[in-house]
């Protein structure tokens, strides 16, 4: 039976947020906090008080950490970037991945609302799919460019899915979620799982 397991990233396999984590990394506590909640701070009052999009948010973020980090801390994450995703992994959900791989029936991709320059790496090397906020930054030019135009979150998680999966190939699909975020992909499964690794 060809099946589909769709896994949302943070919270659902790691024990962090991927992209807060990248962010902690590459900056210190003063430079996290101006860029994360300082400096933003328009975009999340827009967000709070005018029901705006979090996905200004996160494009402030990204562009804000891109300009005022050290090049060389973001080149070295970056490059590193594979370990830094195993390092916050659950230990179950790494090992129920493993397990998945074994059995070729099964596809596996990961529908994530973080960024491609986080997890293409790992993902790559793990030989699973990824749909995601795909950003391509220049560190020379201190530029960041988001290639869709709404957030791989929610719904935006069931257009991109079926933007990049053809559903109908499969016997069955399984998803697995964490947050209220990912009702919209777990209601496109047969069968889902709500913090199964927590």
């Amino acid at each position: 039976m060809k099946t589909l397991h769709l896994f949302d990233f943070d919270g659902t396999l790691s024990n962090t947020d991927s992209a807060k984590y990248f962010y902690k990394r590459i900056s210190n506590p003063f430079l996290y906090f101006s860029c994360y909640y300082f400096l933003p701070i328009i975009q999340i009052m827009k967000y709070f008080l005018l029901r705006g999009s979090n996905f200004d948010i996160k494009k402030k973020r990204l562009a804000l950490f891109i300009k005022y980090s050290s090049t060389q801390k973001v080149e070295s994450y970056l490059t590193n970037s594979i370990d830094f995703i195993h390092s916050i992994l659950i230990i179950s959900a790494k090992n129920e991945l493993q397990n998945l791989k074994k059995n070729p029936e099964n596809h596996i991709f990961i529908v994530s609302a973080s960024l491609s320059i986080l997890l293409e790496k790992w993902a790559e090397q793990e030989g699973i799919g990824l749909i995601t906020n795909k950003v391509d930054i220049s560190l020379s030019a201190k530029t960041v460019k988001f290639h869709n135009q709404f957030d791989c979150d929610g719904i935006g998680k069931v257009l991109l899915i079926k933007k990049e999966i053809d559903l109908q190939k499969y016997d069955k699909i399984i998803a697995y979620g964490d947050s209220p975020n990912d009702f919209p992909m777990l209601s496109l499964a047969d069968q889902f799982y709500y913090k199964f690794f927590v």
